[in-house]
This record gives structure tokens, C-alpha cells and sequence, in this order.
């Protein structure tokens, strides 16, 4: 088992930083062991996975939005996974602003 460390997760960035930005990007602290670090990483890429096959139907066919709603379907079930992770994983700070914006159910 690998020890747990602080990270600083900007979700609008799908980046995981070990520091904190001075910007105003909305950043949420969590503590996490390699694995617990991989499993965000991933979900990040399908949520990039699921965005990029999205736009793709939509260049393809702009008129038929089915096979894209499927994609931005997933897309949002992805991003709740995530911050249900990101949750999970949070420091009391990070829980507290997560449920004062009920971004999870």
C-alpha cells in the first residue's frame, strides 16, 4: 500500500496537481493513494473519451442527435463519478463545498 498525499484536482482542467494555483479555477483538495490517483486519471480520459465521440457525430450528422446524446449521456455520468470520487476522497473542506453546491445526488 502506497502512502496518501495531498492533491489539488481542477475538474474544468481533468488536472490532479500536487500544488495549489494562485488563479481563480475552482480547485478541490483530496488525499489519495497512487491507485485512488489512477482510478480519477481514468475516469478523467472517459470523460474525455465520451466529449471528443460526441463532437465527432455532431460534425458528422448535425441532425441526427441520438447517437451524440448517448455520448454526452455518458459524458455526465462520467463527471458524476468523478466528483463522487473527488468526494470520497476529499478533504472536509472539499466534502462541504461539494455538498453546498449539490453537484452530486
Amino acid at each position: 500500500m502506497t502512502d496518501k498525499k495531498h492533491y489539488f484536482v481542477a475538474v474544468s482542467e481533468s488536472e490532479i496537481r500536487e500544488i495549489r494555483l494562485d488563479d481563480n479555477e475552482e480547485e478541490f483538495e483530496i488525499v489519495a493513494d497512487d491507485d485512488e490517483l489512477n482510478e480519477l486519471r481514468e475516469s478523467f480520459l472517459n470523460m474525455k473519451e465520451h466529449a471528443n465521440t460526441a463532437t465527432s457525430f455532431i460534425i458528422k450528422d448535425p441532425f441526427d442527435d441520438r447517437r451524440a446524446d448517448r455520448e454526452r449521456d455518458a459524458y455526465e455520468r462520467n463527471l458524476q463519478q468523478v466528483y463522487r470520487k473527488i468526494y470520497d476522497l476529499g478533504t472536509a473542506e472539499t466534502k462541504s463545498k461539494i455538498r453546498e453546491t449539490g453537484i452530486i445526488n
